[in-house]
């Protein structure tokens, strides 16, 4: 079935991109010293704001001690800070700091940078059409993410 056929290939190809892609932003965030989930919770706080330790552990599908111990890498290098809710003081409420924020809108450029570079040879009209095919796709994507 030829529909069958595209998919594949489309799969394969989604499959292609990501690697490259991954691989260089794994190269950019070794220069930062920091680590894909240590990247996954700045960009979680960055596009959605301050949220509760454990809230972020279970959004992430991280254990609470594995995201303890990359908060606490982090807050060593001033990118998130912790503060206890004066209502329950077991609660930590994590935040991104502005250099968190400086770093994580460095990342983001970077990603855009290395992207502009495939897509720049692409004439105009055919990438809009292209980018008009991707957000229909997203749009039948149940529960897709809104961040990195």
């Amino acid at each position: 079935m030829v529909i069958r056929d595209e998919a594949r290939r489309f799969e394969e190809i989604l499959r292609k991109i990501e690697a490259v892609v991954r691989e260089k932003g794994r190269m950019e965030l070794e220069e930062m010293d920091l680590t894909p989930p240590q990247v996954e919770v700045l960009s979680r706080l960055y596009f959605h704001g301050s949220t509760t330790q454990t809230s972020l552990a279970q959004e992430l599908y991280l254990a609470k001690s594995t995201i303890s111990g990359i908060l606490d890498r982090l807050e060593k290098r001033n990118m998130v800070r912790r503060t206890r809710k004066d209502e329950d003081r077991r609660t930590a409420v994590v935040k991104l700091t502005p250099k968190g924020e400086l770093i994580i809108q460095r990342i983001l450029e970077k990603r855009a940078a290395y992207l502009h570079e495939l897509l720049d040879p692409l004439p105009t009209d055919e990438l809009r059409k292209f980018m008009n095919i991707l957000e229909e796709i997203v749009k039948k994507v149940p529960d897709a993410p809104q961040h990195i």
